[in-house]
């Protein structure tokens, strides 16, 4: 069974309106300029409906924009690899793994890393890994029923 790439975009969208918090502090990012709290909102906005409309690059740019002004935001991790994600090719699906991972790392109960990890790896034809990742959403969070699903759907 695949997962299309509508309920991709409907799961990232789902994962994404669940996340906690946004940063409200101002942090500095490498080209020395100053993201305000109301900017940052703004970037997440702005990412947030770029992934809903289909247009990854748009979602690209916000998202790296906030993990570089926020390298230890998992919010900002996982929008970037969704972006990522929502390319397909195996280049940045590559890179979406990689990302979820990374928001994963800064937030262990994250669920939707997990998930869209996992959904990643079977756009990859990598069942195994998409596995793990699907048993790791399953483990933090049981009453997730897409994490069966996409457990059911790699094995």
């Amino acid at each position: 069974m695949r997962l299309s790439r509508l309920s991709l975009i409907i799961a990232i969208s789902v994962g994404l309106t669940a996340c906690s918090s946004l940063s409200d502090s101002i942090i500095g990012s490498e080209s020395s300029d100053i993201i305000a709290p109301a900017q940052t909102k703004s970037l997440y906005s702005t990412a947030i409906n770029a992934l809903r409309t289909g247009n990854a690059s748009a979602a690209r740019d916000a998202a790296q924009r906030l993990v570089l002004a926020d390298p230890r935001s998992h919010e900002a991790h996982l929008l970037l690899a969704a972006s990522h994600q929502l390319a397909g090719d195996p280049t940045s699906l590559d890179s979406a793994i990689s990302g979820y991972k990374a928001s994963k790392q800064f937030s262990a109960s994250n669920t939707w890393a997990s998930l869209l990890a996992g959904m990643a790896s079977l756009q990859r034809k990598e069942p195994q890994k998409a596995v793990d990742f699907f048993a790791d959403a399953i483990m933090a969070d049981p009453d997730q029923p897409i994490a069966f699903e996409g457990l059911a759907a790699a094995a």
